[in-house]
């Protein structure tokens, strides 16, 4: 699944819940609910980078962002195995 900018997010909550789904590509994503599309009281229980963890082990692309508004997801990457490693940082889309 690919998905751009605001819908970014939609497409990585509904990855997150449709199995069948084998990888998602986020160009330039929102690293917060509050730049992105309006989803009330959502970020009082899960962040975006929140949210990325519930999709591993299946592989995450994510390009156009930086590591840094991410950090949450990746802190859970050093701790899996090379061959495991599901987050990945893509320069410009």
């Amino acid at each position: 699944m690919i998905a751009a900018g605001q819908a970014a997010p939609v497409a990585l909550l509904a990855a997150i819940f449709e199995p069948e789904v084998p990888s998602v590509t986020l160009l330039a994503p929102p690293a917060t609910w509050r730049d992105g599309r309006s989803f009330l009281g959502v970020d009082r229980v899960l962040g975006i980078p929140q949210a990325a963890t519930l999709l591993a082990p299946r592989p995450l692309n994510l390009i156009g962002t930086p590591p840094e508004p991410w950090a949450w997801a990746t802190d859970l990457v050093p701790k899996q195995p090379p061959a495991r490693r599901w987050l990945r940082f893509t320069g410009s889309p």
